[in-house]
């Protein structure tokens, strides 16, 4: 994963985390808007008018060319309609920076991932499962707001950046529906259960989101949301977690049954050789609302 940090043998410590401050500021769209195809080709036959044919073969090929440096470097994918991994990296950096720099009061992540995708793939086809992907990427942008940014990371997994929603304080207290429909990780949650591909599939997301914490590295700030999409992948999937620091302690949030646990993270050795970090969660009582 991106921005992946190594963790130590003994468990995860940490600061606290700052309050969730104003929203200004909102951010700005990563590229700006594609020309469209059929505008980019009446551009071309303007050019070709009055041309010779060796003049124009030169304008086709160079043309044809500009596309496919176009498909290189194309800032939306395609299949899910959301900005691509190389935009994600840059926003990321750029936004970070602006909050170290006190230009943004704060910026939230939130990570999703299909949950079973290499399975369902398997059993229904690389076809349905390029629908599922796309299904997935226009509930994603029907259920954000304008001033965030939603990704395809790659594979299955997604990403949206965010500024402070204003739900950051509510993560440690006893929530009700309407509360945690607040939390945009869980809305997005929700709305990606109860969508449908064409053919009737319908998948789950195992959601990860974190908040800026003053004084941690863009680094630091990406593995804990990526963490807490781990960690939502090891409580059972099909569930949002939300990881801080309390106390020098990480604490996951499970949003979507309300349980909050303390985290310890450990490196272990998987089948391959590889070191891969597992958790322990001991279970802690809700926080007075």
């Amino acid at each position: 994963m991106p921005g992946e940090t190594t963790a130590p043998d003994k468990p995860i410590t940490g600061i606290s985390t700052a309050e969730p401050a104003e929203i200004v500021n909102p951010i700005r769209s990563p590229v700006s808007q594609p020309i469209d195809n059929p505008t980019r080709l009446q551009e071309i036959q303007s050019l070709l008018t009055g041309k010779s044919m060796e003049e124009i073969a030169r304008t086709v090929l160079a043309a044809e060319k500009w596309t496919q440096r176009e498909k290189r470097h194309r800032a939306v994918d395609e299949l899910t309609g959301l900005y691509t991994p190389a935009t994600f990296n840059s926003t990321l950096r750029r936004e970070f920076a602006e909050v170290e720099r006190g230009m943004r009061s704060g910026i939230g992540l939130t990570l999703l991932d299909i949950d079973d995708f290499g399975r369902f793939n398997k059993r229904h086809g690389k076809k349905d499962g390029d629908e599922v992907l796309s299904s997935t990427g226009a509930a994603i942008k029907q259920n954000v707001r304008d001033i965030d940014v939603p990704f395809r990371e790659g594979g299955e997994e997604l990403a949206v950046i965010m500024p402070y929603s204003g739900s950051g304080h509510q993560a440690t207290g006893e929530m009700d529906d309407q509360t945690a429909s607040r939390e945009p990780g869980e809305r997005l949650r929700k709305a990606i259960e109860n969508n449908s591909t064409p053919k009737g599939h319908r998948i789950t997301v195992s959601v990860g989101q974190t908040d800026y914490t003053k004084g941690e590295t863009m680094e630091e700030f990406y593995n804990r949301a990526d963490r807490a999409r781990r960690m939502a992948k090891k409580l059972g999937k099909n569930r949002t977690v939300r990881a801080g620091i309390e106390e020098d302690q990480l604490i996951a949030h499970d949003v979507t049954n309300n349980k909050r646990y303390s985290v310890q993270v450990f490196l272990v050795e998987n089948e391959k050789g590889e070191k891969e970090e597992e958790f322990k969660f001991t279970p802690l009582e809700l926080k007075a609302a």
